[in-house]
């Protein structure tokens, strides 16, 4: 195999091959790894809620050696770290949502003498209270932009009770009214953008209806999954996500045999559901990637023992978690059992939940995070300058390529150390030898051409 290489200006780049020989694929294939998040209490309990879309930051709910549970930001390099509660109060709260860069937090915290209040957080002001629709004290936060400048949940109003909100700085909270038709109304989500928010509404009956809203059409209802034969009028559905690029939506819904059933409804194709499969009772969805390809949340497996199980939908049906990860990437999860994913980075390469790390369902409580490691995955961007640069987007292309050349360029080790040998046979192709030399930069071609799965 006869291979030339020339480089000028640090990042021009000629590459002539007579024949490019690249290693078996399987050698590359997308790794998986897996880790609990521990928590802040004597009582081992921690459930993480929503993941930042660059995947750095979890938040949720935690124990405290105070007693009683507080909202948490977790990072990589802080580990997991209480919010505290509005006031400095020693009352519970809870974090749901974070914007793209983990910068902004919202969640709830209790309020005296009795209530909750959505909050939002910065690490500059700390915890503040968004306030109320009305006089009374209900209000959550769960959903987030972005950028941090739009924020959506739930408040009680004097109009119709529980009512959507959508804040911003400039205009303070704002009820968005009922869903037309029926009366009270709670928003879940908010798209990356800002300009569509997705919830769930008391529709015309008494049934739950997911509406998806933008500032155009107001509260539009999406549908509901079809009732039993007897009964088509019956489902109901209740939005918990949309997609990054806002297309899809996903949920709950009540469908054909009165079963709880998770659901994605697309621009396209309206409301379906995802379908139960064998091993559980019913499903519901939590979480869903850019492109609405992945779905993620819970699926009952006893209705009795009220157990869960965490599930993944990759396209091609609902798997348990555990599963995929044992058995597609060989992860060692010990006595781990997964209950619940609650969310999902856009690229698809984060998800994070809670479960039961000593194998008992009535025992210890645990936020986890799983990561999807793909070798050829480098950056979003291909200019140092732009917001992306060096970090991972789930997809392939020159960004990554030319991340890559500079950091070959420049020696960083880190990243451009791969292996100690070019052949595929030699127990060195791999294995980061100590050096940065042309065999690094050859394998790094071999694992660009074949990509991830």
């Amino acid at each position: 195999m006869n291979r030339a290489l020339a480089l000028s200006s640090g990042r021009a780049i000629m590459i002539g091959a007579v024949g490019l020989a690249v290693a078996n694929p399987a050698s590359f294939a997308q790794t998986a790894t897996f880790e609990g998040l521990g928590y802040l209490g004597s009582n081992p309990f921690s459930r993480a809620r929503g993941v930042s879309a660059d995947g750095n930051t979890v938040v949720g709910v935690t124990s405290i050696p105070e007693g009683g549970s507080r909202a948490f930001r977790w990072t990589r390099t802080t580990g997991m770290v209480s919010l505290g509660a509005l006031d400095g109060q020693s009352l519970p709260s809870d974090a749901f949502a974070a914007s793209a860069d983990g910068s902004v937090i919202v969640g709830q915290s209790g309020v005296l003498p009795f209530g909750f209040m959505g909050f939002r957080w910065t690490e500059a002001d700390g915890m503040v209270g968004l306030g109320h629709l009305g006089t009374t004290p209900s209000t959550s936060a769960t959903g987030i932009s972005a950028d941090g400048s739009v924020v959506v949940g739930r408040s009680v109003s004097a109009a119709i009770g529980n009512e959507a909100y959508r804040w911003t700085a400039d205009t303070g909270m704002v009820g968005l009214g009922p869903i037309p038709g029926g009366g009270g109304t709670n928003a879940r989500n908010i798209s990356a953008d800002g300009t569509v928010i997705v919830g769930v509404g008391t529709a015309a009956g008494g049934r739950a209806e997911a509406w998806r809203w933008t500032e155009d059409t107001g509260i539009v209802g999406i549908g509901r999954l079809p009732g039993p034969p007897w009964a088509p009028d019956a489902g109901s559905s209740s939005a918990a996500a949309i997609s990054a690029d806002n297309s899809t939506i996903v949920g709950l819904g009540i469908g054909e045999f009165g079963q709880a059933e998770a659901f994605k409804w697309r621009v396209d194709t309206g409301i379906f559901g995802l379908g139960i499969p064998f091993f559980a009772l019913a499903t519901e969805a939590y979480g869903v990637s850019e492109n609405g390809n992945i779905v993620v949340g819970e699926a009952t497996i006893d209705f009795d023992e009220e157990w869960v199980s965490a599930f993944i939908d990759r396209g091609d049906g609902i798997e348990l978690l555990e599963d995929v990860l044992r058995n597609d990437f060989g992860v060692d999860l010990g006595t781990w059992i997964l209950a619940a994913a609650t969310g999902i980075t856009p690229d698809g390469r984060v998800i994070v939940g809670w479960g039961h790390p000593d194998g008992d369902r009535y025992g210890e409580i645990e936020a986890f995070m799983v990561v999807f490691h793909c070798p050829a995955d480098l950056s979003g961007s291909s200019d140092p300058n732009i917001i992306g640069y060096g970090q991972p987007d789930g997809i392939i292309d020159a960004a990554d390529f030319f991340y890559y050349l500079d950091q070959f360029v420049a020696g960083n080790l880190a990243v451009a150390d791969l292996t100690g040998s070019s052949d595929p046979n030699d127990p060195a192709y791999g294995v980061p030898d100590g050096q940065i030399d042309a065999t690094d930069f050859f394998y790094f071609l071999d694992i660009f051409v074949v990509g991830c799965p």
